[in-house]
């Protein structure tokens, strides 16, 4: 772990023979797996001879912005070697003795910056590979053969340029409905609401145009309507080119409605069978009255 701060916050170039040495035995094997790895990630135009990056005495040593960019975008990937090229200053133990060391990327003091590493040498002047995030854009920036005291501004220049350019745009949201559709239920209508399958975020241009078209909807839908169903499909389309296509699809179920009709018979009361009913009613009660009271008397 020391050596690998050494060599990547210290820049120090006998730290990389060293840890050469330790993995393969010696630095020629290791730079042999370099350049197999290399090949594999594709860096196609990268060549390696030593592993500190010298190359007066090694003209055949050489490599290119882009192969930079597709190393680091690898090596970012390496939770040890992200952490490690963060890192603004520490020490590392040689011989019992604390040796304090300081990152010589200077631009880690932006808080957007998160590595990556410098380099010089005179045939590849000033040199830098960094790692940035800012305003939700995650860049890897390569500046080589720049001038003294330039390489810093100059990649500034590009990660503003690229900031200002382009952007992660949120094309379609799963999340979101895209359409609302009416399903006939017989004489009624029940609404189905239509969101994408799966969400598109793209890095675009800000002059990129960007279209969703080719909107196909499935008419012949009927309840009940299952939850994920597919019910359309649409187009994304990035200045004419297409992208992706998307599913429409149903979120929730709906359930095919039950229809109950509720019928009541109201008797309509006949007037003169109530009078009929009522009278012998009354009459009985008017002969007990006088039973009654006949009774008493006698």
């Amino acid at each position: 772990m020391d050596l690998l701060k050494a060599a990547l916050i210290n820049s120090n170039n006998n730290a990389t023979i060293a840890i050469a040495e330790y993995m393969s035995g010696s630095e020629k094997e290791f730079v042999e797996l370099m350049n197999e790895k290399a090949k594999e990630i594709g860096a196609f135009d990268t060549f390696f001879q030593n592993t500190n990056g010298l190359d007066t005495n090694y003209p055949e040593h050489k490599t290119t912005a882009r192969d930079l960019a597709i190393i680091a975008k690898y090596c970012m990937n390496n939770e040890i070697f992200k952490n490690i090229i963060s890192i603004k200053n520490d020490y590392i133990i040689i011989n019992d003795e604390k040796v304090d060391i300081f990152n010589t990327n200077i631009l880690l003091f932006f808080d957007y910056i998160k590595g990556i590493k410098t380099g010089f040498t005179k045939n590849a002047g000033h040199c830098l590979v960094l790692y940035s995030e800012r305003q939700g854009l995650k860049l890897i920036t390569v500046v080589l053969k720049s001038e003294e005291n330039k390489r810093a501004e100059d990649i500034l220049k590009l990660i503003d340029w690229a900031n200002d350019n382009y952007s992660n745009m949120n094309i379609v949201d799963s999340d979101k409905i895209f359409k609302t559709i009416k399903i006939r239920n017989g004489s009624s209508e029940v609404s189905l609401d239509l969101y994408p399958q799966t969400s598109l975020t793209q890095l675009v241009n800000i002059d990129d145009k960007i279209e969703i078209k080719n909107e196909t909807l499935n008419n012949d839908l009927i309840l009940p309507i299952a939850k994920g169903q597919e019910a359309g499909k649409i187009s994304v389309y990035i200045n004419n080119e297409n992208v992706k296509d998307v599913k429409l699809i149903s979120k929730n179920a709906i359930d095919k409605p039950i229809i109950t009709q509720s019928i009541t018979f109201e008797k309509k009361q006949n007037p003169k069978k109530v009078l009929i009913f009522l009278l012998p009613f009354y009459f009985l009660i008017f002969i007990f009255i006088i039973i009654k009271n006949l009774f008493i008397k006698g």
